[in-house]
This record gives C-alpha cells, sequence and structure tokens, in this order.
C-alpha cells in the first residue's frame, strides 16, 4: 500500500476532472496526489467514490449527463420539467451513496456534481453533508438545500435556473453557452473540497 505524504489541496475543477477520467489507473493516480484512494467496487461511469485514509473522509462525485446511457438522455429531457427523483440512475447514486457510508464509516463527506449529476446530490446527501455543485442543471423554481453550494459560470445557459440561494456566479470570459458550461471555466477558480 502506497503512503500518502503530503498531499495537495483538491479544488473543484480537479475533482471534477478525476471524475470524468474514464481510466481506473489514472483515476488512482489522481487521487493519490490529493490524498485520496478510490473506491472501485463503487464507482462507475456516472458517479466516483473515494476516500481519505488519513481523515476518513469521503469524497463523492456525480458526473453530468453520460450519452451512452438512454436513462440519463430521458433524464434531461424529462428533468427540464421537474427531476426525476425515481429514476434508474437516482436510485444508484443513492444506493452507492449510503453503501460507502455504511462500509467506510467516515467522518466527513463531501458531495462534488456537474450539470445533470447536482440533480441527484441534490436529494440524496444528508444533511450534514457538504454539497458543491458546478453548473447545476435545475429546473424552475427547484430550491437547494442549506448545506448546497452551487458554482454557476455567467453566460451558462444549462444552469440558469439554479437556485438563487446558495449560488455563486463565476464570472468567465467565454461568451458560447456550450463553452461556458465545461469543467475548464472553473480551471482557475479557488473553490476547495
Amino acid at each position: 500500500m502506497d503512503n500518502i505524504i503530503n498531499p495537495k489541496k483538491l479544488n473543484l475543477h480537479k475533482a471534477l476532472q478525476i471524475g470524468y477520467t474514464r481510466d481506473e489507473a489514472k483515476q488512482k493516480k489522481r487521487l493519490k496526489r490529493f490524498g485520496y484512494r478510490l473506491v472501485p467496487d463503487l464507482t462507475t461511469r456516472e458517479h466516483l467514490v473515494a476516500i481519505n485514509p488519513t481523515n476518513n473522509k469521503l469524497l463523492y462525485i456525480s458526473n453530468g449527463t453520460n450519452f451512452g446511457n438512454s436513462n440519463d438522455l430521458q433524464n434531461d429531457i424529462v428533468g427540464a420539467f421537474g427531476a426525476q427523483r425515481d429514476s434508474k440512475r437516482m436510485k444508484e447514486e443513492k444506493n452507492a451513496l449510503l453503501k460507502a457510508k455504511q462500509t467506510l464509516k467516515p467522518s466527513d463527506v463531501t458531495l462534488v456534481s456537474h450539470s445533470l449529476g447536482s440533480q441527484y446530490t441534490n436529494y440524496i446527501a444528508s444533511p450534514e453533508d457538504r454539497v458543491i455543485q458546478a453548473n447545476p442543471f435545475y429546473t424552475a423554481g427547484a430550491k437547494s438545500r442549506k448545506n448546497v453550494e452551487n458554482y454557476r459560470t455567467s453566460n451558462d445557459l444549462v444552469s440558469t435556473f439554479a437556485p438563487k440561494e446558495n449560488t455563486t456566479i463565476v464570472k468567465t470570459n467565454k461568451i458560447s453557452p456550450i463553452s461556458t458550461h465545461n469543467i475548464d471555466s472553473f480551471k482557475n477558480v479557488p473553490i476547495y473540497i
């Protein structure tokens, strides 16, 4: 087992990058830099589970739409009119987080999400969990829970209906609604996990 010495501080952009990485070896290597270990049996293409063995902190990352997942595409369409709390992915996300909490017994839990993943983390997190969302995909009138921190980039269309409460607008010089939704819009933003 490798020792982790003096890990770097993990920021929102790096966490999302690791979540979207499709190579398990790369995920492990990148997580190690920040003091975390991947939990492969609880990690899927849609979400990642990691634990920091030093402080027993659980990191749960929920990605945006997986265009290869028909359930996600359906959730995008239906989700525009209201989050699907009973969708297959919602159940999978909830079960993975619950299992991670039960088996790892973390002292602290942080959920990080992007876009569609934010609909899930908003609902599956416990009130004592910290939830950080990047360009969250919400429907008009949706409410954010008190423990949720929303960050949306200016000009992002997907997060247009992000709740006003707990939301910080991140200025970007990008004009295209597609490029502003990309996680790289948070690259130099000091939001730490």
